[in-house]
């Protein structure tokens, strides 16, 4: 753990997701914008929140993966990340904001949240990761 692995298909990423360890996986598709600007920070989170599986899936890579992409995660807005915890899928949101994705993987994964004083220190070193901030 600590790094991020891309998935090809469907057979794949559920069979990963069988062992039930807690799993976020990007949806990313090869022209979105947000998915390559998120993607470094993505990586950084793989680092910090070591004890959750990372995984990416590019949804236009091939037929399952548009399948994943489209009947089983519903993704209208990428990138789009989808929570597993014992093998069930337990949250799903959108969009490239790191406020929301800490929020939501801390509140949906006991691996994450168990990290939170880790995650503060790295956002406090690497602003890059903090939430953004309204002014």
């Amino acid at each position: 753990l600590g790094e991020v692995t891309t998935v090809h298909g469907e057979a794949e990423l559920d069979a990963i997701i069988a062992n039930g360890a807690d799993t976020i996986v990007m949806l990313a598709f090869t022209w979105c914008r947000p998915c390559k600007a998120f993607w470094p920070k993505y990586q950084k989170y793989a680092q910090i929140y070591k004890n959750t599986r990372f995984l990416k899936i590019v949804g236009n890579e091939n037929e399952s993966c548009k399948h994943y992409a489209r009947e089983v995660l519903k993704a209208k807005i990428s990138p789009m990340f989808a929570v597993y915890s014992k093998g069930k899928l337990v949250e799903t949101w959108h969009g490239a904001n790191t406020g929301r994705f800490i929020g939501n993987i801390e509140k949906s994964l006991e691996s994450a949240s168990a990290l939170a004083p880790e995650r503060e220190v790295a956002v406090a070193a690497d602003p890059v990761l903090a939430p953004a901030t309204s002014r």
